[in-house]
């Protein structure tokens, strides 16, 4: 995620003289993250996705965090002068209507290693799904090309995927629903693709109970409808943008090391690093506008070389000339475009 967008949320989230109570439980109950699972087995398939790299919730109706939760649930946390300007996020338009419920895929993108998706579902007034007690959302959906499942969020049967994040926002004066959602590919990749299908059965709603200290996620309750919403994706619309190449060294061996920039992820390649196996702090940084700032790791893996491959989350693509990979807060790695 976005590191000032975290930070802001962060900030949010403990400043208790501007946001109010109720709207403060409901922020303390939806953020929530699944840190990263560092599965280093390589998977072999069309499309393979590891396991989930993160998962953040953003439910809230009225707060003072709505700018920031617009931005990045609308995909504008991308920072590049060139993917903004080329309209990397392609403007879809797609609607279809079912039980009341209107679902529109206005926005998305794709690049080799990521898809992204955004959604605006407009709920009747007399839904069951339009409720106080609900924690958060969820879509159940199918991703299909050429009427393969490439991804299913339903279950783990018929799917090659099963890393995801999703954001979400429910504005209850006018009941409509925003959500947006991530999907990670790690050794394959996306833009080889010509057309896909989005087909969505079902939308959920979550009331986790009683969540006081002690309690867990007790009386956890789901509302569901189902129904069907069919949305195509042309992918052939949408821009191509390459990978751009860096190049560099491990500090303490001085042996090469590689690394790669999508418009979503950062990619590096190097040996197998002692000091990085029992490490749950590794991160990407770099210097923009005059501040340090950081990428966090999505997932790491092992290529077939033996090499590591550590997949972070990065939005700057083309601006960065230099970046670091640092381990429990200590440069390792270099890398130069």
């Amino acid at each position: 995620m976005n590191e000032d967008f975290e930070k802001e949320l962060a900030n949010l989230k403990n400043n208790e003289e501007k946001i109010p109570r109720e709207v403060k439980e409901k922020i303390d109950v939806a953020y929530q993250k699944i840190k990263t699972s560092r599965n280093m087995k390589r998977r072999l398939g069309t499309i393979l996705i590891a396991s989930i790299a993160a998962l953040v919730l953003i439910v809230v109706c009225i707060s003072p965090i709505t700018q920031a939760v617009g931005n990045y649930l609308k995909f504008g946390q991308f920072t590049s002068k060139k993917l903004v300007e080329e309209k990397f996020v392609h403007q879809l338009n797609s609607v279809v209507k079912d039980n009341e419920i209107e679902i529109k895929l206005e926005k998305a993108y794709i690049d080799q290693k990521q898809l992204g998706l955004y959604f605006i579902i407009n709920l009747p007034e007399k839904s069951k799904l339009v409720s106080s007690k609900i924690d958060y959302y969820n879509l159940g959906f199918l991703i299909k090309e050429d009427g393969e499942v490439l991804f299913t969020n339903n279950s783990t049967e018929d799917s090659q995927v099963d890393s995801y994040t999703f954001n979400q926002y429910f504005d209850d004066s006018t009941n409509t629903l925003e959500i947006s959602y991530l999907i990670n590919s790690f050794e394959n990749d996306f833009d080889t693709m010509e057309e896909l299908s989005v087909e969505i059965n079902k939308i959920s709603g979550v009331n986790q109970g009683e969540k006081g200290a002690g309690k867990g996620f007790s009386k956890v309750e789901i509302l569901t409808t189902e129904g069907n919403w069919p949305l195509p994706v042309n992918v052939q619309e949408m821009k191509n943008f390459q990978p751009i190449g860096f190049t560099g060294n491990v500090i303490e061996t001085g042996n090469k090391a590689f690394g790669k920039a999508y418009p979503t992820m950062f990619v590096v390649e190097a040996d197998q690093l002692n000091v990085a196996k029992n490490s749950t702090d590794i991160k990407l940084t770099y210097e923009s506008e005059g501040k340090l700032k950081e990428s966090n790791l999505l997932e790491s893996r092992l290529s077939s070389e033996g090499k590591v491959l550590w997949y972070f989350d990065f939005i700057g693509y083309d601006e960065q000339g230099v970046l670091n990979v640092q381990i429990d807060g200590k440069d390792v790695i270099v890398l130069k475009k």
